[in-house]
């Protein structure tokens, strides 16, 4: 019975350790799929992966200036994830 209970709490710490890479991966894979997508609205400058003000993951849409026929088209949730916006301005290269 002992070597049970070791084996079951072995298991589910290795669970719990492991679920903030899973979740790490799984926005990762959510941003790619929608990223070239978003990139193409009027004002969209960048798409990133950030932490709300209760350290949820969520997906940042930068936008040039705000313009809200772009937020229109962005759902609130991409998969499962919060999408928050930032007015970053322009982007340039230097």
């Amino acid at each position: 019975m002992k070597r049970r209970t070791i084996v079951i709490i072995f298991v589910l710490s290795t669970l719990f350790a492991c679920d903030k890479n899973v979740m790490d991966t799984d926005i990762k894979q959510i941003k790619k799929q929608h990223e070239v997508k978003i990139l193409s609205l009027p004002d969209v400058v960048s798409v990133g992966i950030g932490l709300n003000s209760a350290d949820k993951p969520v997906i940042i849409i930068g936008l040039e200036k705000s313009n809200q026929s772009t937020r229109t088209a962005i759902d609130d949730m991409l998969s499962g994830y919060p999408v928050a916006y930032e007015i970053i301005g322009p982007v340039r290269s230097h």
